[in-house]
């Protein structure tokens, strides 16, 4: 099986296969004094893909990069920077 090849997102950041890795949605959740659940039903996603995505078990989509920065007040290159 042919190895998924790097490709550059909306804002430019490099990832490997489907979707854009948010290291910095844990911290900006943290912040935020949000649990998992509280910024899924803000954000209008399931809180098993916020699970996923602060695990860094899958990447996000535009759109639901946009729910989330919305739903935490900040821009979306922030959950994708690392903040560790």
């Amino acid at each position: 099986m042919e190895k998924k090849s790097d490709t550059t997102t909306r804002w430019g950041k490099r990832h490997e296969g489907r979707g854009t890795r948010l290291p910095g949605l844990a911290a900006q959740r943290r912040r935020k004094a949000l649990t998992q659940r509280q910024l899924a039903t803000m954000a209008g996603v399931a809180h098993t893909s916020i699970q996923q995505l602060e695990s860094l078990g899958r990447g996000g989509y535009p759109q639901t990069i946009r729910r989330l920065s919305s739903a935490l007040g900040v821009e979306p290159e922030e959950l994708m920077q690392d903040q560790g």
